[in-house]
Formats: structure tokens, sequence, C-alpha cells
């Protein structure tokens, strides 16, 4: 009897080690970098999406991306919807070709993408130094092989929406694509790049995206757990009850 009541115990704490193991990342608990523009010039603060739309090649020079104060990481699809691989560790202030340099250049994996960011550092005082140069650090120090997921970017087709994100990390598929779904194309996703564009402020796009990419955790596969941990957790108390009766 004992033997079975430690047998129930332990198939309840497997079942919820596994319930819990089951809940997808949540957005808030990971970090996230800002999408200004795409397929655009580099410019003060911007955090921008290059892909093959940006000049029809898969290879990008630093003159032409602005990548000389730059990071960048460069990122290839992987066999989830809006999740990419780092094909390199962070990459940062290629040589452009000036003052005799060579014109160094960033080459985008089939169906992947670069992501550069920018710090604004006309004044040190402002938000939009603090801001960008928080963006900037968050991929300052990554390594090929992690993972991020892009929302509200359609890299296929070189656009993004009003809310895009990257975020460093990986979220379930519902988080990322529901969030894709919802929102409206930008229509200032083709605007020109502007040589006074700051960066958005903590608590814009990447604040408002992680309100709305919530993790859908009420999925029956997880309701069932919960209820079979219940049911083994009432079991091993009745049995344990029954033997604290026998031994009075």
């Amino acid at each position: 009897m004992k033997a079975l009541k430690i047998f129930s115990l332990l198939i309840a704490v497997v079942l919820l080690a596994t319930m819990a193991l089951s809940f997808p990342t949540a957005a808030e608990d990971l970090p996230s970098v800002y999408v200004t523009k795409i397929n655009q010039r580099i410019g003060y603060g911007d955090g921008i999406v290059f892909t093959k739309h940006f000049n029809n090649s898969n290879t990008i020079k630093s003159s032409e991306g602005n990548f000389r104060w730059t990071k960048q990481i460069v990122c290839k699809p992987t066999d989830k919807p809006n999740v990419y691989e780092l094909v390199s560790d962070t990459v940062g202030n290629l040589m452009n070709g000036t003052n005799g340099t060579a014109d160094e250049s960033l080459t985008i994996p089939e169906g992947g993408f670069i992501y550069a960011a920018h710090i604004d550092d006309r004044d040190p005082n402002s938000d939009a130094f603090h801001n960008s140069k928080d963006n900037q650090d968050k991929i300052a120090n990554l390594k090929a092989g992690q993972k991020v997921t892009v929302v509200g970017i359609d890299v296929a087709n070189g656009t993004i929406q009003a809310d895009a994100v990257i975020y460093i990390g990986e979220l379930s598929d519902e988080s990322s694509s529901s969030s894709s779904e919802a929102s409206a194309p930008s229509s200032s996703s083709s605007a020109p790049a502007s040589s006074s564009s700051t960066a958005p402020s903590s608590t814009s796009s990447a604040a408002s995206s992680a309100s709305s990419n919530q993790p859908q955790t009420g999925d029956d596969g997880i309701a069932w757990l919960a209820a079979a941990a219940l049911i083994s957790l009432a079991g091993a108390s009745a049995l344990s009850l029954r033997t604290r009766r026998r031994t009075r």
C-alpha cells in the first residue's frame, strides 16, 4: 500500500512538471529589439531589417547599407514559422571602402534577413540615445545558433507591419503568428529613410507587441494533464487517509 501511494505521488509530480514545461514562452519574458524600417539605408537610431529586396541580391555592401557604425545579426529560416537562427556571431562596424579600406559585405541566407541596429549618439543625454543604445546592446553579443522570433515582419515579401518587433529567443507558434495576422500593414513601411530618424521610446512598438502576444495556454492537452495530476494527488491522499485509519 505504501508503495502504491509513493507511485501515485510520483505520477502526480511528473504530470505537473510536464504541464509546466508545456506552457509556451511568454513575449514579456524575452528581450526584444525594435524595427523602424525595412530595406532602407540606416539612419540615426534605426533598427532595420534587410532582405534580398533591398538591392535584388543576397549580398549587401557596407557602403550600401551604411554598416560602418552598426551591429548586425544575420539569420536563416528554421522549420518553425517566424523563428530564425543566427548563422554567425553578431557582426559589427564593417569597413565601408573609405580611406582606402575594403568595402566589406554581408550575405543574406536564402529566405533569411539581416537586422542592423544603430545608436543615435548626437545627444548622449537624450531618450533617443539611451533607447537606441539599449536596443543595440541586446544584439551585441549574440552567438551563432541562437534563435530569434520575428513578429509583424514578412521576410518573403520584404514588408513590415506597424508593430514589427524581433524577440531574442523562441516564442510559441501561436504567439508569434497571432500578432502578425492581427496587425494591419504599416503604410510607412516603404517610406524613405530620414537622417533625423530617432529610436522609438522603450514603451513603443516592442511593448505594444508584447501585450498582444500573450501565449495561448488554454490548451486541451494541458487541461487533461492538470486533471490527471489532480486525480493522482487525490488518490495518494485517499490512500494516506486509509492507511492512517488502519493504524489507529
